[in-house]
């Protein structure tokens, strides 16, 4: 279900949206849901890419738009916009909930990482040179992000003591703005 609504919303987003150059948001039920539609949207786009790499935008010149059918006519649409499609990232920002303290979504919940992530939705698109013909279809399946490291017992924020583990000792990592850890709340 997540993945037809995925690719609903991109051709949406690419035929009536983007043309004015804006962006988009989705709202998601469950924390679950904004990951699995993180990976739909992913894969929503490398399908359009592929189905771009085979389109040629001749065969319907002159053509008018609503003589196409649906996928001429999102595909005619989509092709200017390839060199975007190709840089874009669709990025779940959720917060962390119970699931952090099992390390759960990690990637997605670091307040770091939000903050950049909203930065740069809030900048414009920016301008793109067209691509080489030879780029345009070259396939693009970014990588997929590598685990990252188990977090630590204690949660780093701007205030509070540091809570001392029972047997252990742990150096305080490096912050590049002064803070001081505090244990998660229980609740």
């Amino acid at each position: 279900m997540i993945e037809a609504k995925a690719e609903d919303m991109l051709e949406h987003w690419v035929t009536t949206v983007l043309p004015g150059g804006f962006k988009a948001q989705v709202a998601a039920v469950s924390r679950k849901a904004a990951v699995r539609y993180h990976h739909a949207l992913r894969k929503a786009r490398d399908e359009l890419l592929d189905q771009l790499a085979e389109f040629d935008p001749e065969s319907v010149t002159g053509t008018p738009l609503e003589k196409l059918s649906a996928r001429q006519r999102y595909l005619h649409q989509a092709h200017r916009f390839r060199a975007l499609l190709r840089r874009i990232d669709f990025v779940p920002v959720i917060s962390p909930g119970s699931g952090h303290k099992r390390g759960e979504w990690r990637e997605w919940t670091d307040a770091g990482r939000q903050e950049a992530y909203t930065e740069r939705f809030q900048k414009a698109f920016p301008e793109l040179a067209p691509d080489p013909e030879w780029v345009a279809v070259t396939p693009f399946n970014p990588p997929q992000a590598l685990p990252l490291p188990p977090i630590p017992p204690a949660v780093w924020t701007p205030r509070g003591p540091m809570p001392r583990t029972a047997g252990r000792s742990r150096s305080p990592p490096r912050c590049p703005t002064p803070c001081t850890p505090t244990a998660p709340s229980r609740s």
